[in-house]
């Protein structure tokens, strides 16, 4: 496993193999629902802000990933964050608007509707919040959910695109809004 700390959270990656040995895939409700698979491998996002909220959110409101019944939490033998989590985070005003705004959905959709659309691509099955920041000429998604590959791809698409003339100009505008 190696952690990678990155702007909004750390996220674990891992092989295939302590994928399964630790975050229990294919075991149904018993499968963490922090653990995602990329084209790169398997990650844990528990501690990936925004993306755990997404989570934290479904598992609260009694549903998890699109087509998933997973509803683990991590913290057991082998996890790389053993033992931290005893109780579920407090309920963040960020937290609680997500899920009213969700059950309001729910409740003006159609069953043939999906919740889950990304905002990037228009395909369900869309995995976190988007971030708040966004370089300049980087998509703005149009849905309050996004793949978090998607995501990525466009932030690394727009980032490639800038000057670092560019870049820095950004940074510098984002700390002086503080």
């Amino acid at each position: 496993m190696e952690k990678v700390v990155g702007d909004w959270g750390t996220e674990v990656k891992m092989s295939g193999e302590e994928a399964k040995d630790v975050c229990r895939p294919g075991q149904g409700k018993e499968c963490c629902a922090f653990l995602k698979e990329r084209s790169s491998g398997f990650s844990c996002i528990r501690l990936s802000y925004p993306a755990n909220s997404t989570i934290f959110s479904r598992l609260a409101g009694g549903s998890t990933n699109a087509g998933s019944n997973a509803r683990g939490k991590g913290g057991w033998k082998g996890c790389a964050w053993p033992g931290i989590f005893t109780a579920d985070p407090p309920m963040t005003p960020q937290l609680v608007r997500v899920l009213e705004a969700r059950e309001k959905r729910r409740a003006a959709q159609s069953k043939e509707e999906p919740e889950d659309i990304c905002g990037l691509c228009g395909r369900p099955g869309a995995d976190k919040l988007p971030h708040p920041e966004h370089w300049p000429g980087e998509q703005s998604p149009l849905t309050e959910l996004v793949h978090a590959e998607c995501e990525d791809d466009e932030c690394k698409r727009a980032h490639a695109a800038l000057t670092p003339e560019q870049i820095r100009s950004h940074l510098d505008s984002i700390i002086a809004r503080g």
